[in-house]
């Protein structure tokens, strides 16, 4: 949420559609920052659900 802080608190534009498209620029830039610190996650033989049992 502080990405959305950094591009202002207001909508810049009064016609409507120039709000619409800042607003879906908006989004975008925040989806590609989520993205860009989103963790990547490789399965491993622990995932698998099957446990080896030790005796």
């Amino acid at each position: 949420m502080n990405r959305l802080k950094l591009l202002g608190d207001r909508i810049m534009s009064r016609d409507p559609d120039r709000q619409t498209a800042e607003i879906q620029i908006r989004i975008a830039i925040m989806n590609r920052c989520s993205i860009l610190g989103r963790a990547k996650i490789k399965a491993g033989p622990e995932a698998s659900g099957k446990r080896s049992r030790a005796a």
